[in-house]
């Protein structure tokens, strides 16, 4: 939908605010759900472009400064690397229990009284005489990148991160004998966009020659 050329010297994360809006700018009648990218692209003006944009931001988290690979949500909560959350004094995993959509999706989490959370040592000081369960409110908004709009670890999270796949593929394809991006054969900036534009465009129109040929030439 969207194609930036740039030098080597420019960071990734830099440039994918300008493909997110572009590509809603020349592509307005397309409506963008979710923008699906790895560890690299994991910066805080990337999630609020995806936001402001009304797109799903599926970011995998880059541990940074953090320790263990773990990230803190307040004194009691944290969530590993893959979007799990648990009680920062036990380790106790936590379950998802939903989201509010009227109350700007907020999301709760619950630690009920089972398997290995039966035998919890602050559960009288914690939430005594509930059947539930310590319950805990979470708005994805304000803090977009460890909670997310699509709460991270959940079914639909891993299944949108997957399609990046789709992303890699067109990326190999690409740079295969074929198309050449990994060995190009010019020099300077706008002649490398010539090729790029051109080997994008040698790809899509063999992409719909393909699904056409299965369609009527059977």
């Amino acid at each position: 939908m969207e194609v930036i050329v740039s030098s080597g010297q420019v960071a990734d994360n830099t440039v994918a605010t300008k493909l997110i809006e572009g590509a809603r700018r020349h592509h307005p009648d397309r409506h963008i759900h979710s923008a699906s990218m790895d560890a690299a692209y994991d910066d805080t003006a990337i999630y609020q472009c995806c936001v402001q944009n009304g797109i799903h931001p599926i970011i995998a988290l880059n541990p940074r400064k953090e320790k263990d690979s773990e990230f803190t949500l307040n004194q009691l909560l944290g969530l590993d690397q893959k979007g799990r959350f648990f009680c920062r004094r036990t380790g106790f995993p936590l379950l998802h229990n939903g989201t509010e959509p009227k109350r700007k999706g907020r999301m709760k989490l619950i630690c009920p009284p089972t398997g290995e959370r039966k035998q919890c040592p602050f559960r009288a000081q914690c939430c005594p005489g509930s059947k539930v369960g310590k319950t805990f409110y979470l708005y994805p908004l304000h803090d977009v990148r460890l909670l997310g709009t699509i709460p991270r670890g959940s079914e639909q999270w891993h299944r949108l991160m997957n399609t990046r796949s789709a992303v890699e593929r067109t990326n190999s394809q690409l740079k295969s004998p074929t198309h050449k991006l990994d060995e190009p054969r010019v020099r300077g900036l706008e002649q490398i966009k010539i090729h790029v534009f051109l080997s994008v465009a040698a790809l899509v129109v063999k992409t719909i020659g393909r699904k056409v040929c299965r369609l009527f030439c059977r």
